[in-house]
């Protein structure tokens, strides 16, 4: 509520906890010259100014001055009223609010100065001293959905504008900025939350409410999504930005706010809306009765009591799986209002007959949070159901499912939910929770469960579990880590690499290596998660008992689940997802083998190609799977927009930002397909052609930039794809030396990120990648434009490690021996300027252990996949010393201690000690 300042005589609002240091003001005439100042700073900093329309550029203290009088005049009758109310003893939020105009409505909001608190009273409590840290303002919306000059947009102003105050059918907008060294605090999304609650609910009868951003912008959309905006449309190159801010035509989103304005009038929201229970209203929009509406502090949410459970509240909208896998694809996602009036609430399965048929995984790490997943099944088998991609299509698509094996008894799929609690907490036996749950799961998204736990401690190991409601029946018990705060040094910080594994292939032992010896703090999975093949296209599991299922090349939603579903009964596959949190992308075989935006190397978008493979598209089938993945991966809806965006970025701290890529799927131009390798190699210079797309090249040079100007130690690209030039004659042939399908084949972006690189004098960058199935360690040099020397390394802006596979064969050749393996990567490692070790023999993974000072990067083979064992071998260690950005040299310029156990080391020697080491017992062993 308004709360009034005993010494000041001002009327302000607070933020709630965690944020009770910051509070919103009016303007203060007693303060312009020095709010003019705290404008201008902010103002002119290009995290703020970049992604604003209004203000001058550059901002002048006396546009500052003239701004603050203006609002001062502005609001002065509004204050007025509030002093005189307070002079009374009235209060603004009483526990009978009137919505019938006997308190008078306000057509403005006078708190618009976000201020931190520097000093209270230590008697009264009241803010003494403080400081402006950022601007809000709330007034009629605008409707930039609508172009500047139409006659449409002046229209339904004009009729916005002229609405009396306090009248429902005003349409009202937001705006905002923050000083940035307090970004990603979660003060906006309070400060939103505060002035709609606290203000304008009470006193200006708002109703609708809605918000426009830059589509880059992912910081104001993540604000707008913690309060309940939804989407409202999406308008590319709509808005002519500034050429002096470095803007062009800028795309933005419009959001409206979902907010229950009918549930805050029924019961008032206290100081506390987690109180707010037990009152009863209709949802009329869509004819559901709710009961027992609880709003969330973060967010609100509709929840609904199961009547087995008399204290429990259960949540559709708190299974993130029911979203969809792209904010801007709404049809890829489930209606959860007609999943939950499709039946009554509450789950009819006996809890016994329920299985957590894929123990628990997490992913995704922030410092206050991290996604939990689990599945929870009636039936070991998946849905086959393929209606959330279908577009308008019955939600419901009562297609049999089967309890086992395709010749087994059909089992129809069941209509109810099923209900489960979570819990969190920092010991595994749960005696103190941080975070707890309920949510409901069905047959729509496949029985899986996807929370996010949050208001957790940074860099802190956790323990979580699922239940089914009212019973026993638990998961296994997970553990998880959230991410370091990003303004905080941190002394280190450990990765797992790892990327293509092949079910048929062999066993998925590498993933079990970091969990036996708890080596790292999370997992990277660089993609090729899992393959599309049948049996016998690529890899025969027979013999390991191996088969991928189901035993077909896939295509549908039905199929990507069931496929994903066969990969996870790997058990170290399970150890690793339920020990470590995943930060994990998809490569090609995620969808199909050579993807890019249009097509793959089997499917294209031609009648043939669809004809061939039973009637589906390259979109559909491209839905079906990014669908089914958003389903099974512990990963967040984060910020995804126009394209089914996966590419993200995890600040770990002040010490390294990793920097997840999507160079497969997002906007990829035209690759490699096979059959025009001849047509690739001869456009690979294009300026044209883009390996990312335009969007994502200049999100990764933003990123870049601004991982440099914040401090972080080291910068981690993780690309798919090998980014070092490698001359692979000796295992492409000598008429094709370059990987068309990885960054060889899109030179004009390659050269555009390292552009970036040398021109900012960005340092201490690594690029990490998998696809090839061999193992590469390069100095990242951008040869032909800078000058580089092999020998000692100068030149170099960085490092590449390529990782081999989990289990997926060699690119050397699938019964490739260690001699012929050996042989292969000396010529390619002779042949490469800037590329130092090759190794193609050895399946395995690569582990990053990341410091202020240094990176050691340490790689390990499998000596077998073919049975599930715990051996591995050292094969070499590189370290990388900041600010030399380039891998480390000895006394005689070879890097990696002038040894490794395989492959070939250029000027260095290879020493074969078989030296396998039992990650289960310790113990080492002559292989």
């Amino acid at each position: 509520m308004v709360q009034y300042n005993p010494i000041t005589k001002e009327p302000y609002l607070q933020l709630p906890e965690p944020c009770g240091n910051i509070i919103m003001t009016p303007h203060r005439e007693h303060q312009i010259e020095e709010t003019s100042a705290a404008m201008t700073e902010m103002l002119n900093d290009p995290r703020v100014y970049y992604w604003l329309q209004g203000p001058p550029y550059p901002f002048l203290p006396e546009h500052g001055v003239d701004w603050i009088k203006m609002k001062v005049a502005e609001y002065k009758d509004i204050l007025s009223t509030l002093q005189k109310e307070f002079e009374t003893k009235s209060q603004l939020q009483d526990d009978n609010p009137n919505v019938h105009g006997e308190r008078e409505f306000f057509d403005k909001c006078p708190f618009v100065c976000i201020r931190e608190v520097t000093e209270r009273d230590p008697t009264t409590g009241a803010p003494v001293r403080d400081v402006m840290i950022g601007d809000f303002t709330l007034e009629r919306y605008a409707f930039y959905e609508l172009r500047p000059t139409s006659w449409e947009r002046a229209l339904v102003q004009k009729h916005n504008n002229d609405l009396p105050a306090g009248h429902k059918d005003i349409v009202w907008g937001i705006g905002y900025y923050l000083s940035p060294n307090l970004h990603s605090r979660g003060l906006m999304s309070a400060a939103v939350r505060t002035i709609i609650h606290d203000w304008a609910i009470p006193r200006m009868n708002l109703h609708r409410l809605k918000g426009s951003f830059y589509l880059e912008n992912t910081a104001s959309r993540r604000v707008f999504e913690k309060n309940n905006f939804e989407e409202a449309g999406i308008f590319k190159d709509w808005a002519m930005g500034s050429p002096i801010k470095g803007q062009g035509k800028m795309s933005i989103g419009v959001v409206e706010w979902k907010g229950l304005y009918f549930l805050y009038m029924l019961v008032h929201v206290p100081a506390d809306p987690t109180e707010m229970q037990g009152h009863v209203a209709v949802d009329h929009s869509d004819s559901l009765i709710i009961t027992n509406v609880k709003l969330n502090v973060e967010c609100p949410e509709v929840v609904v009591t199961m009547p087995s459970i008399a204290a429990a509240t259960a949540s559709y909208s708190g299974n993130l799986n029911y979203r969809s896998p792209s904010e801007h694809h709404p049809g890829l996602g489930v209606s959860i209002h007609r999943v939950a009036k499709r039946g009554v609430p509450g789950s009819s399965f006996d809890p016994s007959k329920l299985h957590f048929t894929h123990g628990v995984a997490s992913g995704d790490p922030y410092a206050d949070s991290v996604i939990l997943w689990t599945r929870c099944s009636p039936t070991f088998d998946d849905v086959h159901s393929n209606s959330s991609t279908n577009g308008l299509v019955p939600l419901y698509n009562p297609v049999p499912i089967y309890s086992g094996d395709e010749d087994a008894e059909q089992v129809a799929v069941s209509n109810a939910p099923v209900c489960l609690d979570y819990k969190v907490s920092k010991d595994e036996s749960f005696k103190h929770i941080a975070a707890e749950g309920t949510v409901y799961t069905s047959s729509d998204i496949d029985y899986t469960v996807k929370v996010e736990a949050s208001k957790l401690k940074p860099f802190t190991t956790y323990f979580y579990q699922f239940q089914v409601c009212n019973s026993d029946n638990k998961s296994p018990v997970g553990r998880t880590k959230t991410a370091p705060d990003s303004k905080k040094e941190v002394d280190q910080v450990n990765l797992a690499v790892y990327s293509c594994a092949n079910f048929p292939f062999g066993f998925f032992n590498a993933y079990g290596h970091s969990v036996r010896k708890d080596s790292v703090d999370y997992v990277v999975h660089l993609g090729d998660y899992l393959y599309e093949y049948k049996n016998g296209d690529y890899g025969w599991g027979n013999s390991l008992g191996r088969i991928p299922l189901p035993d077909r090349t896939i295509l549908t939603l039905y199929d990507y689940r069931k496929r994903i579903a066969t990969y996870r009964t790997d058990l170290d596959l399970l150890a690793s997802h339920q020990n470590f949190a995943w930060i994990p992308v998809w490569d090609d075989h995620e969808v199909a083998d050579n993807t890019y935006r249009d097509g793959s190397a089997k499917l294209r978008n031609d009648e043939k190609s669809f004809v061939q493979d039973g009637g589906v598209s390259v979109d559909q089938r491209k839905m079906n799977a990014v669908r089914a993945y958003f389903e099974w991966m512990p990963i967040r809806q984060v910020e995804m927009d126009d394209n089914l965006r996966i590419w993200r970025n995890f600040k770990l701290g002040k010490l390294v930002d990793l920097i997840m890529l999507d160079t497969r799927q997002y906007d990829r131009s035209i690759t490699d397909t096979y059959d025009n390798t001849n047509y690739i190699n001869a456009i690979k210079d294009d300026a044209g052609r883009s390996l990312m797309g335009s969007r994502q090249e200049n999100w990764l040079q933003r990123n870049l930039i601004e991982s440099a100007e914040r401090g972080a130690h080291w910068r981690i690209l993780g690309s798919q794809i090998i980014f070092s030039q490698l001359n692979m004659s000796a295992s492409l042939g000598p008429e094709q030396p370059l990987n068309m399908d990885a960054w060889d084949g899109y030179m004009a972006s390659k050269n555009r990120t390292l552009q970036t690189l040398y021109d900012n004098n960005i340092g201490n960058n690594i690029v990490i990648a998998g696809d090839t199935h061999v193992n590469w360690v390069s100095d990242l040099a951008w040869l032909d434009h800078n000058p580089y020397n092999s020998t000692s390394g100068a030149g170099a802006i960085g490092v590449e490690f390529g990782g081999s596979a989990v289990s997926s064969p060699s690119s050397f050749g699938q019964n490739t021996t260690i001699p012929a393996a050996n042989n292969i990567s000396e010529r390619i490692v002779t042949d490469s300027e800037s590329l130092h070790w090759s190794e193609g023999y050895y399946r395995g993974y690569f582990e990053l252990h990341i410091t202020p000072e240094q990176v050691g990067a340490h790689f390990f083979g499998v000596p077998t996949t073919k049975e599930r064992n715990a051996g591995e071998i050292s094969l070499a260690n590189f370290t990388v010393k900041s600010g030399e950005n380039r891998l480390e040299r000895n006394s005689d310029n070879v890097a990696g201690g002038g040894v490794v156990e395989n492959g070939f080391l250029k000027n260095g020697k290879v020493k074969q000690t078989n030296m396998v080491h039992d990650t289960e017992s310790g113990l080492y062993h002559s292989s």
